[in-house]
């Protein structure tokens, strides 16, 4: 599941300002962190459970499922597609380059290396986990 989700990208806006070395302007962005959250219906757990979920990339296609875990996970090829379209700007040449490989090579099954490096980028880009 790809969420594009406004709120997720206006927190990202303002976490950096968290770092501060001014106490008033921290408790600013915090303040405005938590009326953002608290207007989409979202509490500081939802947070963390965002900060803390990365997205899980499967090797093969859809309907795979990451060992005994079952841990749900996203067919690599959609999140190449997100990648692709939320990235522009965002990533290094580096992340490009392999984004830009797999979607024209379309191997029909990643490396484990390479679905985690996948996974990292489109976190980094705020794709969630789908559930």
């Amino acid at each position: 599941m790809i969420n594009q989700d406004p709120p997720r990208r206006r927190i990202a806006l303002l976490v950096p300002r968290l770092g501060s070395s001014f106490d008033g302007e921290i408790i600013a962005t915090a303040k405005a962190i938590e009326r953002i959250m608290t207007a989409e219906g979202r509490d500081w757990h939802w947070l963390a459970d965002v900060i803390r979920e990365p997205v899980k990339v499967t090797t093969q296609g859809p309907q795979h499922s990451a060992g005994s875990n079952n841990v749900p996970m996203t067919d690599w090829r959609s999140v190449v597609r997100f990648c692709q379209l939320y990235g522009v700007g965002s990533l290094s040449e580096k992340d490009i380059h392999f984004i830009d490989n797999l979607s024209m090579l379309r191997p029909q099954r990643l490396s484990q290396r390479q679905a985690e490096w996948l996974g990292d980028i489109a976190s980094r880009l705020g794709m969630r986990r789908s559930a």
